[in-house]
Formats: C-alpha cells, structure tokens, sequence
C-alpha cells in the first residue's frame, strides 16, 4: 500500500473528517480566535502545512529539528538503539511495528521545523525517501517566535551539528566563529491553534529545543491557553537559560525561571488538565549519517 498525496486547493474543500473548517478558513484567520496574518508567506506556510496534514490524527511537531534525525527515530527507530526519545514515541503513538507501517494506516506524521538552510538539503531528501515508503514527512524552514519577522541567526561557520544555531550572538571564540543568516519566523502559538482547529481530535507531541527562543514562545502558549492537554498531549522541552541569560536584566531572567517552574509544576492550563511537559534532551546520534531507505 502506498500513500499518496493530494493538495487541497484553498478554495472550497470537502475535508476527510464532518463539520471541520475549511484551510482557507483557517489559514486567513477566518476563526473564532479573530487571528489573521497579513504576511503572505505566513499565509503560504500554514496552507501548506495544513494541506499536507489532511488525513494525519498522531502528530509529531519537531520544533527546532537539525538535522532531522527525531523524525527518523519516530519512524525508523531500529536504527537508533537506545535513543532516549524511542520511549516516549511508544508510550504516544505505539511501538516500533505499528509506526513503521504507511501513515495511510496508522494516520502518524511528523513535521519538522528548522530555520537552519544547513540543512534544507538533507531535509528534502527524507522527504522523498519517506514518500516512497508512505510515511508523511515534511519540514517547514521557518524560526519559532512569537510575532512574524526576519531576524539575524548565527550559525558555526564550520560544525557537523550546528546546535547553537540561534539568534543568540555570542562572540567567536578558539572553538567557534559564528556567521549570520537570515531567518523568516513564524508566531508557533497561531500554527498551534490552525492545527487544532483543522484536526481538532488529533494526538500531539511537541519537542522543543530551539535554542532560548522557547521562553517567548511558550509565554504566548501560556497566555493562549494552549497547553492544555486538549491542545497538546505532551511537550518535552530543553531550556537554554542557563547558556544565553547573559545580557538579559534580571526582571527578564526572573520572569523565565517562573514560567519554566510554571511548567515543571504542572501549572500551564486553567481551563482543564495541563499538557504534560517534560525535561528531555535526546542528541544520541548527533552526527547521525545512517542511509535513508530504500523502497
């Protein structure tokens, strides 16, 4: 069995699931949150994303995702033996048999967000190898925010990983000579709400580790009330305070440490249960070059 994949225009659709809205509904804001973007890319960003989630119910959002390598243990998790992240996929979206089969089965899809162009390459190229094995895949190459803007992200010149890629600049060093580049962001809390409400029964998992931007991220999360396990299952989170609150004042700092003990105790939804989140920081396999699959 193969999946194939079809776009929806964004114009009148029929949606696979009753009385869902359309993605020209969602994308321009047509909601009751009143949420609209004016910027077009963000507008072709989120049709986009969308459109490829049509049918998709288990829903792996890999929110700072390098070189990829947490989709593929989602979906391959024989080649990362040990890996620490392998059982929080099995306790979200069951065991390494049921996920390796096609999404059109299992309704299982991942989507990777990284800003890093060091990687588009090797991105596309997971793409097309799980598309021939009907398993859906796609990144957006977009910086995680809470307002939609082009800012300088600074980059190893010369690295196998580039983890700190972040738009923290911090000063070369014997180690390390950071180059900029320029990133176009999306505001994560509206793509989190258009999700919803297009597949509003979905099952979803966050990982996030984007390098010190999670602190205005998840503050907007907060205020949107979007963790709250009705929006997202869970989310495992890697706070970078410690690396990047230099040159933060220390209302700024003081304000961070209380949202992540916010999180830590559970206190990130007034209107239910909290999303369960979690301190987990899986870089097993970092340098992962393992072949992509074969048909």
């Amino acid at each position: 069995m193969h999946w194939m994949e079809v776009t929806i225009r964004l114009s009148d659709v029929s949606l696979p699931r009753v009385n869902l809205p359309r993605v020209s509904d969602v994308v321009h804001g047509r909601n009751p949150s009143g949420m609209h973007s004016d910027q077009a890319f963000v507008v072709d960003d989120f049709a986009d994303i969308l459109n490829f989630l049509s049918g998709c119910r288990l829903l792996f959002l890999d929110v700072g995702s390098n070189r990829g390598t947490h989709i593929r243990k989602l979906f391959e998790p024989h080649l990362y033996k040990n890996a620490k992240y392998l059982k929080v996929f099995d306790g979200m979206f069951g065991n390494a048999s049921f996920r390796s089969q096609p999404s059109s089965v299992t309704e299982l899809c991942g989507i990777g967000i990284e800003p890093n162009p060091k990687w588009a390459e090797r991105h596309a190229q997971i793409e097309k190898a799980y598309q021939a094995k009907g398993w859906k895949a796609k990144w957006l190459r977009r910086g995680v925010s809470n307002r939609t803007t082009n800012i300088t992200f600074w980059g190893e010149n010369n690295s196998d990983t580039d983890v700190g890629f972040s738009s923290t600049h911090r000063a070369p060093d014997d180690k390390h000579v950071w180059v900029p580049v320029q990133v176009q962001t999306i505001v994560f809390a509206e793509l989190l709400e258009k999700i919803h409400l297009f597949l509003p029964e979905s099952k979803i998992l966050i990982k996030m580790d984007v390098e010190g931007s999670e602190y205005e991220v998840i503050e907007q999360m907060l205020e949107k009330q979007l963790l709250c396990k009705t929006r997202v299952d869970k989310m495992s989170i890697e706070w970078h305070l410690h690396r990047y609150k230099v040159g933060l004042d220390q209302k700024t700092i003081q304000r961070y440490r209380h949202m992540e003990q916010r999180l830590r105790r559970g206190d990130s939804c007034s209107e239910g249960e909290p999303t369960k989140v979690i301190g987990l920081d899986d870089e097993s396999f970092i340098l992962d070059g393992r072949p992509l699959p074969v048909k």
